[in-house]
């Protein structure tokens, strides 16, 4: 991440852990810290990429899954990121965000 878009990054991100935790997702310092390192290692370029390496990184179950995808599109709106954001290999992005976690 660029230092002139951290600060609108970070409170995009901790604004985001903060919704999920009101909707009952258990979403500590930890994990916040792991989904900024996976937006390091993504960027933004690609919506759902950054979409399925958040979900990654914050979620503990798949029956949250909804309330994130719901939140993650309030604080991470078609506008942010490269047009169209076509799916995300899950496979390739796992490896990604494995190395860069590691």
């Amino acid at each position: 991440m660029n230092t002139s878009s951290d600060s609108g990054l970070t409170e995009r991100l901790t604004g985001l852990a903060a919704a999920l935790r009101s909707h009952g997702v258990r979403v500590g310092t930890g994990e916040t810290v792991d989904a900024a390192r996976a937006v390091e290692a993504l960027g933004l370029a690609g919506r759902e990429q950054l979409r399925e390496g958040l979900a990654a990184t914050l979620l503990h179950h798949t029956g949250q899954r909804p309330v994130f995808d719901a939140v993650f599109d309030l604080y991470f709106p078609r506008g942010v990121g490269a047009p169209g954001g076509g799916p995300a290999d899950r496979d390739a992005l796992r490896d990604r965000l494995a190395a860069a976690l590691a």
